[in-house]
């Protein structure tokens, strides 16, 4: 495992980091009763944290989503890969990138970034 994430063609090192798989589908009842889901597609959702970005990182961070939210209402999908090298299209939802000023230095910044994607 790496200690690195790659966004789009950035790297950054989060400081803490949460992966999950959802998995889409329909609920089903079979023949003798039983409940079960018939899966008819998944996707990944990511949500990380950076402590200490410049304002230059904090600045790619905002290009990356304005990349994915552009004023045409159409979301673009950007490339990632999570700490285990694995590769995603991935785009930010709304409200998922957010930033303060870091206690104690104005001119260091904490962020938190969450994504949503499938695997390529």
């Amino acid at each position: 495992m790496d200690t690195f994430i790659q966004l789009h063609k950035y790297f950054y090192e989060p400081t803490s980091y949460d992966m999950d798989k959802v998995e889409v589908g329909n609920d089903k009842e079979s023949f003798n009763g039983t409940y079960y889901m018939q899966i008819t597609g998944e996707y990944y959702t990511f949500d990380m944290e950076f402590e200490n970005l410049s304002a230059k990182r904090i600045g790619q961070l905002e290009y990356i989503n304005n990349i994915c939210k552009p004023d045409s209402g159409l979301s673009t999908k950007v490339d990632y890969i999570d700490l285990y090298g694995d590769h995603y299209q991935v785009i930010i939802p709304l409200n998922g990138f957010k930033y303060t000023p870091s206690k104690g230095n104005n001119k260091l910044y904490n962020a938190n970034l969450k994504l949503r994607g499938t695997k390529v």
